[in-house]
């Protein structure tokens, strides 16, 4: 038997209730003398949304919770596969929208970019160093876990030494296809709306997400956000030295010359 999914699920609640007024319906139906009117059907409608609807509210809830539930379950299950992702997003997860923020005209990024987001990455680094980076950051998480046990949670990920320089590695080699700034701004930005996820994955961002798509302005944000900490580090003389030492003079440059260009998109 195939799995149900979300859609089955929400479909087997929505019968089952419908199935269930029907069942009165004919009941009814069956005891009254004379045809059910308009009138008499629309009366036993609301009297069974003031008596049955409790139950039926808390068969939705139940089924919601069920939902999120499985929903946190996949989301789990896939940065286990795929932690490094997890920590490139990390960047800039902070733009993303709370629940319904879309509609209030504040939000900046949806969560739908991620697809084409992580395709762009991989696209300019390469999908060998893609995949060493997803592997070292799965050894980093593995050995993070053993280290401190049920006490794990992902902001010792994130805060861990050799996993934010893990993710300055995969951007210092990204830096270099800003050469032409502008083109390659451009051509991220309309691969990601050529493959923005489905408005349904994130519909509790609100109702907007259905049609957002990311523009300029929101391009150059997540970008700066992305590099944000790489541009604190040439700011520091011993940090800015450290990139040089880990990634050459040329990559340094490389990577100040980005950092400016977004800098002068403020």
């Amino acid at each position: 038997m195939a799995d149900e999914t979300p859609a089955s699920k929400s479909e087997d609640v929505a019968f089952s209730i419908l199935e269930h007024f029907l069942e009165v319906l004919t009941a009814e139906a069956e005891r009254s003398p004379e045809p059910l009117s308009v009138e008499s059907i629309q009366a036993l409608a609301r009297r069974f949304k003031e008596n049955d609807g409790k139950e039926s509210l808390a068969l939705f809830h139940k089924h919601f919770d069920e939902c999120l539930r499985q929903h946190e379950k996949d989301i789990w299950d896939e940065t286990r596969k795929r932690p490094f992702d997890r920590l490139l997003v990390k960047r800039f997860s902070r733009l993303f929208p709370t629940e319904g923020e879309m509609d209030s005209g504040t939000a900046i990024i949806s969560r739908r970019v991620l697809p084409g987001f992580f395709l762009a990455m991989e696209m300019m680094a390469g999908k060998e160093l893609f995949d060493q980076c997803q592997s070292a950051c799965k050894g980093i998480v593995k050995a993070l876990k053993k280290k401190v046990g049920a006490d794990f949670h992902w902001q010792i990920v994130y805060e861990d030494e050799n996993a934010r320089e893990l993710v300055n590695d995969l951007l210092s080699v990204i830096s270099s296809h800003f050469a032409d700034f502008e083109k390659r701004a451009e051509w991220l930005r309309d691969l990601i709306n050529s493959h923005l996820a489905p408005p349904e994955n994130y519909a509790f961002e609100g109702e907007h997400a259905k049609n957002w798509s990311l523009d300029r302005d929101g391009t150059m944000t997540f970008l700066r956000e992305l590099f944000a900490p790489l541009e604190e580090m040439l700011a520091d003389t011993e940090s800015r030295r450290h990139i040089e030492e880990r990634y050459g003079l040329m990559a340094c440059q490389t990577i100040e010359e980005l950092v400016g260009n977004l800098k002068r998109e403020t």
